[in-house]
């Protein structure tokens, strides 16, 4: 069984690479683009033309592995030219993704569940009803992430570790647009940068956590690097299929056209136009198709967070009207006192510092002890919340000096980095130990960039590094040891108990090989 799961990894890396490697060669071919720019706008194309593709298949009625291997097919001879030839820049980028691919796939054999949330099945279950024929009732999710991972199912078989390992691989490919904005942002420092991501826990329990919001990231930070590039129309685009992919990436969207306006990009409006259009679709489906799954009083849970006074459950669990109701009975000073207890628990080590009181006193840690910590949850999971947990102690150090220059050298950079992180605190609403994971895990690779940037002797890159991989070590160990907890309290915490049940039986690739 191991052997097998280690064949279905590799046949995803190689559908995953034929059609990167593939479109880079064509691009260099017939658009004489340059070699690392074919190999990075190579991915994103070919991801988005495979999709258009799987959504005409699917409504055609034709969605069999035949047919979604048929564009591998053409682009296995200029894959393979491409290999031939690559570049060492390319190599490295190349395995800095394999780097992080093979520890995604390696610590899947160590989750049997993932010990939070139910978002990881809900995403799978959404990927089996495309594979079923049914577009309409996939659980409100947007689609991209899961018509994707349909189509590797579809190929490889309808097993959760197939859709594990096709998971590992989308929610990998952000280095390759984030190592394009470290160049343009320090090109000395982009190894470093795309390396410390690779490695950092954050960042991996997004790989490994069968849900896109790594994968949304990756088009966020094409559309970042675009609107640098004053290619507004492009990151349009991009910034569309982020929202397709996760709608979360609205707080980085925003920034996108207001990074525009202050660096006086051409097309502006006409841009904002465009992404209007290519949004409003995918919106009204959302809305919809959220409405009937999850709760028929609502259009749908997300759009209710900033009136959740009473935290997530009551978003799914109550109808609007009551959400509301509880939001307009609290005076407003609650509401603001709300988003600066989160302002606080996520930008600033708050948590580490009150259950450090908690072990030396018996006074009551005001309100957060009882609101934030969900007792099967392990703290270490709540640390990584934040952002000095998020981008590991020392980083999260540099990474505020490289603010504070950056502040005074590069404002509009800034304000691109910081306006999604203002968005998400004030959207949030309710006190929780950090909302980085929520609303903001795209921030977390930024400013891992501007942290490594200002590490100027090696002595400090390699502190860090040794750091955050120990920190790392630390959070994966009890990550994992937390789950016999975390099945114990599956029913309670997941509606329907069906929903909980059929979570229970998924045949994980630790289940298959440990039982």
């Amino acid at each position: 069984m191991l052997m097998e799961y280690i064949m279905v990894s590799l046949a995803v890396l190689a559908m995953g690479f034929i059609g990167w490697f593939g479109t880079a060669q064509l691009l260099m071919k017939y658009r004489k683009i340059e070699n690392h720019m074919a190999f990075s706008f190579g991915i994103l194309i070919f991801i988005v033309s495979w999709l258009v593709y799987g959504l005409i298949l699917f409504f055609a009625k034709v969605f069999y592995p035949v047919t979604i291997l048929l564009p591998m097919a053409g682009l296995l001879p200029f894959a393979i030219k491409f290999l031939k030839n690559i570049s060492k820049e390319n190599r490295v980028v190349v395995y800095v993704f394999l780097l992080q691919f093979s520890i995604g796939i390696l610590l899947q054999l160590f989750l049997p569940y993932y010990p939070i949330g139910s978002d990881w099945f809900r995403h799978y279950q959404a990927s089996e009803k495309y594979l079923a024929g049914d577009f309409a009732t996939a659980y409100g999710r947007t689609p991209m992430f899961n018509i994707l991972s349909a189509m590797f199912l579809e190929v490889l078989s309808n097993h959760f570790w197939v859709y594990q390992a096709s998971s590992v691989f989308l929610n990998s490919l952000l280095i390759v647009p984030l190592y394009l904005i470290a160049k343009d942002f320090n090109k000395r420092y982009a190894f470093l940068t795309i390396l410390f991501v690779a490695l950092n826990s954050f960042v991996l329990q997004n790989t490994v956590y069968t849900w896109p919001r790594n994968f949304s990231i990756f088009f966020i930070f094409f559309s970042y690097y675009f609107v640098i590039k004053n290619r507004m129309t492009l990151s349009s685009f991009t910034s569309a299929a982020a929202f397709f992919a996760h709608v979360s990436t609205m707080f980085s969207i925003i920034p996108v056209y207001i990074y525009g306006y202050m660096a006086k990009r051409k097309n502006i409006l006409k841009s904002v136009l465009l992404i209007g259009i290519l949004l409003l679709p995918i919106m009204v489906y959302y809305a919809i198709n959220t409405g009937t799954q999850e709760s028929p009083d609502t259009p749908s849970s997300f759009f209710l967070y900033p009136f959740a006074v009473n935290g997530y459950e009551s978003t799914i669990n109550r109808s609007a009207g009551a959400v509301f109701s509880d939001f307009l009975s609290k005076p407003f000073y609650y509401i603001v006192e709300i988003r600066i207890i989160d302002f606080i628990m996520t930008t600033t080590p708050s948590l580490l510092v009150l259950k450090l009181v908690s072990l030396f006193t018996t006074i009551p840690i005001i309100q957060i002890q009882k609101t934030v910590v969900v007792s099967e949850i392990p703290m270490i999971y709540h640390w990584l919340l934040s952002f000095p947990g998020a981008l590991s102690s020392i980083v999260y150090a540099f990474s505020l000096i490289g603010l504070y220059k950056m502040f005074h050298k590069d404002r509009k950079f800034f304000w691109l980095l910081v306006m999604p992180m203002i968005l998400g605190l004030l959207y949030w609403g309710w006190i929780k130990a950090g909302i980085v994971n929520d609303l903001l895990p795209a921030s977390v690779p930024l400013l891992i960039m501007v942290g490594v940037s200002q590490m100027k002797s090696k002595k400090w890159i390699y502190l860090s590094l040794l750091v955050m991989i120990v920190e790392g070590i630390i959070f994966w160990y009890f990550y994992i040891n937390t789950i016999p907890s975390f099945i114990q309290n599956i029913p309670t915490r997941v509606p329907p108990v069906a929903d909980a049940t059929e979570m229970l039986s998924v045949d994980s690739i630790s289940r298959v090989l440990f039982g």
